[in-house]
């Protein structure tokens, strides 16, 4: 349903060994409600993701929730094992992609916004709210038209809850821009701070 395992392309990747033998000793697990999925050995050794197609705000935090009871679950299997995810006490986790080294954690929200995502000022507002934004994949699927997925820029130097925090609050100011924009208001207010 949308979450494949597919082959790095890039040539950063390619050069560093991680797609080497391909797809040998990669899997990809999903559980039976389809909502958390385990990545293994696509780019990193692991990529956890806990993920709702509901927009209803107590699905965020299930979401959440569900994200971490399962990492905490896997930590203690694995320290059963005598085993632990690679973690530097200055650094934090380590990962194969230096952007990812500190808590690893992304989240990742898509948005609906009709009005700001045709406005050029956008990627701006989102570098002025500490955030990276990526296109929907394929704009063109039911229900992703004029969405955009607003994901944290830091992983290293801030706890998990910050992070989590820091992306709410961006994603709550955008909210708030495109019902400015939905009331006929300008946003020249906004960008000079």
């Amino acid at each position: 349903d949308g979450v494949y395992l597919y082959k790095p392309q890039t040539m950063s990747w390619l050069s560093s060994g991680v797609a080497r033998d391909w797809p040998d000793g990669r899997a990809i697990y999903v559980n039976n409600d389809k909502n958390i999925f385990a990545w293994i050995n696509q780019k990193d050794h692991l990529r956890f993701i806990s993920w709702s197609t509901n927009n209803a705000k107590n699905n965020l935090r299930s979401v959440i929730t569900r994200f971490f009871q399962g990492i905490s679950l896997l930590e203690n299997i694995m320290r059963n094992e005598g085993i632990s995810f690679a973690h530097d006490d200055h650094f934090g986790y380590l990962t194969t992609c230096p952007v990812n080294i500190g808590t690893g954690l992304k989240i990742n929200i898509y948005l609906k916004l009709p009005l700001l995502t045709k406005d050029l000022r956008l990627p701006t507002i989102i570098k002025d709210l500490n955030l990276t934004m990526e296109e929907i994949m394929d704009p063109d699927i039911e229900g992703f038209k004029d969405c955009i997925d607003i994901s944290n820029r830091d992983r290293i130097g801030k706890t998990e809850i910050e992070i989590i925090q820091h992306v709410l609050d961006g994603v709550t100011k955008l909210v708030e821009i495109e019902r400015k924009l939905e009331a006929g208001d300008k946003l020249d207010e906004y960008l000079r701070r």
